[in-house]
């Protein structure tokens, strides 16, 4: 058998081994002559390719201008992009660019793509600049040398785009990077984005050598992430390289970042890899002003190995004014423009109640307060005590109506014996009790709140589930303690929490504490305050859930479902690990674990009931439960906590009550 080898050597000729044009200009660059900004590529559904144009403002003096494109994906998108996209520019002039990006594949939803873009003309000071004609190609990867005019110490950062001269023609879409970047010059390498795509003609490519920040230039940061490509692409990261960047100083907005990579191809390493047999692609992700996250993908297969990569950036912006600026007596410093941070007094201040007394027995809403008054005065003041510099005042008491018929009974409460202060809000818990009762007889759940509070005077309103189908032995005599208090006693934290509106079902909202008031999750107590009064349709189950150490969620359901719309219903709540002994309370969790058989509650009309002292961790989504409580046979050792919740289809979920009990003697 006969073997034959040919081997075919194609010659380019030697006027067509690539055209290197550097543009002259003045030595140094000055602010005017240099732009830079971001342009945003909405890539449609089903699609992989858009183009877009951007202006120069103002426009540059010269018709020669560089341009150099970088892509990003959006911060506005709710999951990473993590796909390589290609960028090219179409055509560049005085007046603005046309550029074009080409992402790697289709996708189901539309794609936002931000290229960041730098303009200038002229030579850069410390660094070159020129364009490049790559010769006509099939298929594959083209090199092209590149000499710089002079030589360049240290070695520099060499950043590149591509320009095509044929309009919107995506088979010409290539990954562009350099090779063994050295003082004297680097390799240009283009690999086709599409195999096959080719002929490849008519492409040009503008570079920028780096070593300084030219003069005139807004260019604060300029560095390098290495990717040691150690093991290969995980799922996670769409199988690219990605390396996180925290900027040396935060910018005043997120910067312009330009980066591109660069690979060293060392030939007596049998595993290092020919540029010929590569492609290589950088992007951004996660642009802001503190950092960004640059991914690379390369050629190689999954499995086998991947060589060490270069990424050069360069971050163009102005720096944040306020970094490392130190404010005195609680000011903090805050942005008025990029070169303009002042040491301003917070007007952010806590809602809530967590009152101190000053040096100066001044009492203050909460350390928010105190530190703003400090701040205003230019002077430090000291806290004499925790608490209010008045004494603690609480009013406690019960009411009754009588529930017989389905509407909500009311009942005024009168403050007039006390001494409120009338420019402090009221807070008041309440809870439905049926002291006196048998315990043969289970009532019906009951929901509460209250209408009108001043320091003068309050209206508690009830309301009961069942439209009475049940007639109790009692003719509805229902029974709502109270206590009312201002400020917050010590030990605790309390506040209103206003939910504006919602239409149906549950609404929720987070109340977060202050930061290291409490060691473990506190007790949690909260009722309901209606702003507009005679709207019995507001009516709802109020309930705390996922209660921490620093937060906690305060939830209203409707008690009747579709009876929306609801509008700004407060809820009046207290946090608390400890209350002062002059209180004469007790306090302590009841668990109801909910796990009976539905049948075996029906002697207690479906409600869960204990002989003990409620705060909600809960199992189904807040969104989906509703919770109330009451108290049942109360003497002077003992109660018979009841509570009742929405059924789900895996059960009823376990409970928590928090059972305050407070002495005669506290009113």
């Amino acid at each position: 058998m006969l073997a034959v080898l040919v081997i075919v050597i194609l010659l380019i000729p030697k006027d067509d081994i690539g055209n290197d044009i550097v543009v002259s200009g003045e030595k140094a660059i000055t602010s005017t002559d240099v732009r830079y900004g971001k342009v945003t590529f909405e890539v449609p559904e089903e699609e992989s390719y858009k183009c877009n144009s951007a202006p120069f403002s103002p426009p540059f003096m010269a018709k020669e201008v560089f341009v150099q494109l970088a892509p990003s994906r959006s911060s506005i998108m709710t999951r990473s992009l993590l796909q390589a996209v290609t960028v090219w520019l179409e055509w560049a002039n005085s007046t603005g660019f046309a550029a074009c990006v080409e992402t790697s594949g289709l996708s189901d939803v539309m794609r936002i793509v931000n290229v960041n873009w730098l303009a200038f003309r002229g030579q850069p000071t410390g660094g070159a600049a020129g364009i490049v004609d790559i010769p006509f190609w099939t298929s594959g990867t083209s090199d092209v040398d590149i000499a710089f005019p002079l030589k360049l110490n240290p070695v520099p950062e060499v950043f590149v785009t591509p320009i095509h001269s044929i309009p919107q023609d995506r088979q010409d879409a290539a990954s562009v990077w350099s090779e063994d970047v050295a003082s004297s010059g680097f390799k240009l390498s283009l690999r086709e984005v599409t195999n096959f795509s080719g002929g490849h003609r008519n492409i040009r490519v503008q570079w920028i050598a780096l070593v300084t920040t030219p003069k005139g230039w807004k260019m604060p940061e300029k560095s390098k992430i290495k990717f040691k490509n150690v093991g290969p692409p995980v799922k996670r990261l769409q199988y690219s390289y990605c390396e996180d960047v925290t900027f040396k100083r935060p910018f005043y907005l997120a910067p312009v970042v330009l980066l591109s990579p660069r690979h060293k191809w060392k030939k007596g390493l049998l595993t290092s890899i020919d540029p010929n047999h590569n492609a290589i692609t950088s992007w951004l992700e996660n642009l802001d002003r503190n950092g960004f996250t640059a991914c690379v993908k390369d050629l190689q297969l999954f499995d086998k190995h991947h060589d060490p990569i270069t990424v050069q950036y360069v971050a163009f912006g102005d720096l944040d004014p306020c970094h490392k600026v130190v404010c005195s007596y609680y000011a903090t410093c805050t942005m008025f423009g990029p070169n303009d941070g002042r040491c301003v007094c917070s007007e952010n201040l806590p809602r809530y109640e967590d009152e101190q007394c000053s040096e100066d027995s001044i009492t203050y809403r909460n350390f928010g307060s105190l530190e703003r008054q400090a701040c205003l005065q230019n002077q430090y003041i000291g806290v004499k005590k925790p608490g209010s510099c008045e004494p603690f005042l609480f009013y406690r008491g019960r009411v009754f109506v009588y529930l017989s018929r389905s509407e909500a009974e009311c009942r005024l409460v009168s403050l007039s014996n006390t001494i409120f202060n009338v420019n402090k809000s009221i807070h008041v818990q309440l809870a439905v009790n049926y002291f006196n009762s048998s315990g043969q007889f289970t009532h019906e759940a009951a929901v509460t709140w209250t209408e009108d509070v001043s320091a003068a005077k309050f209206r508690i309103c009830v309301l009961t589930a069942g439209r009475l189908d049940r007639l109790p032995p009692d003719s509805g005599l229902t029974y709502v303690d109270f206590i009312a208090y201002q400020g917050n006693p010590v030990g605790s934290v309390t506040g209103h929490e206003s939910l504006v509106s919602w239409w149906d079902g549950t609404s929720c909202q987070e109340i977060v504490l202050p930061q290291g008031k409490f060691s473990s999750p506190p007790y949690v107590l909260v009722s309901s305050e209606h702003t507009y009064t005679g709207r019995s349709h507001d009516a709802a189950t109020v309930w705390a859930e996922n209660v921490e150490v620093g937060k906690f969620a305060v939830c209203l359901r409707e008690m009747q479902n579709f009876d929306g719309l609801h509008e700004n219903i407060v809820v009046d709540w207290i946090a608390f690990l400890d209350l002062p002994k002059e209180m004469m309370v007790e306090w302590h969790n009841v668990t109801f674990s909910n796990n009976q058989e539905l049948e075996s509650l029906r002697q207690t009309n479906y409600a869960f009931c204990q002989c003990q002292p409620v705060i909600a961790h809960i199992r189904a989504s807040a969104e989906s439960n509703s919770i109330s409580t009451w108290v049942e046979n109360i003497n002077t050792s003992e109660c018979r906590v009841c509570m009742k919740e929405l059924h789900t289809p895996q059960g009823y979920d376990p409970v928590f009550i928090t059972v305050l009990a407070v002495g005669a003697g506290s009113g």
